[in-house]
């Protein structure tokens, strides 16, 4: 049941996020203030879903190409709709380098192992192998006695894994996808750029 119910939440969770980022951008949505509803945002977007595209909704057609939304990208999508809709960022400048640098930094590793261009296949690993899934616990512990939001990112992967919500039985396809590398790098980047331009706008003599 979840495998065919969650892809398509998943689904809806991304459309959410990009229809409340055009609203704000927009004007009609402002970080931490009343604006659109964000009930009425989520009910445009479940709207938009049923839209039919070559014989199947919306959703079915885009999840023909994208079959999966892991953990990771759904995790950055909660992180950036909490922090547009309640104007507080739910992790701090730490917890955001350790998802974008870390969380890219192994997905692009495992996509070269997965091609067979390293000796070692990571990917294989993922087909249950209980080192691979202790050391995601033990992780996901690491982040909860830190007191870190990012700890339900790497709770939600076994969970979501031992529901079947993605076919394969492949744990990394819980853990992070092609979709979830490129938004840690749009958003890096964005941030490196970002704190550059607010550097250049800082008085002499500023310490931060």
């Amino acid at each position: 049941m979840a495998s065919s119910i969650y892809p398509h939440m998943g689904f809806l969770v991304i459309v959410f996020w990009a229809l409340s980022a055009m609203a704000l951008r927009a004007g009609l949505v402002r970080e931490g203030k009343k604006g659109l509803s964000a009930s009425v945002i989520f009910a445009i977007s479940v709207a938009l879903s049923f839209i039919p595209v070559s014989g199947l909704n919306l959703s079915g057609f885009v999840l023909s190409f994208i079959p999966v939304f892991s953990s990771g990208s759904l995790f950055i999508a909660a992180m950036m709709l909490t922090r547009l809709w309640s104007g507080k960022d739910p992790l701090n400048n730490n917890e955001w380098l350790i998802l974008l640098i870390a969380g890219g930094s192994y997905t692009l590793v495992l996509m070269v192992s997965a091609l067979g261009l390293i000796p070692y296949d990571l990917y294989a690993a993922g087909y249950g192998d209980k080192w691979f899934i202790g050391l995601l616990a033990l992780g996901a512990s690491a982040l909860a006695l830190w007191g870190s939001v990012l700890a339900w990112w790497l709770l939600a992967t076994p969970a979501l894994w031992w529901m079947e919500a993605v076919p394969g039985g492949n744990i990394n396809d819980t853990l992070t996808d092609v979709l979830f590398l490129v938004l840690c790098l749009v958003i890096l980047v964005n941030r490196l750029l970002a704190g550059k331009l607010a550097g250049l706008r800082k008085p002499r003599g500023a310490l931060r």
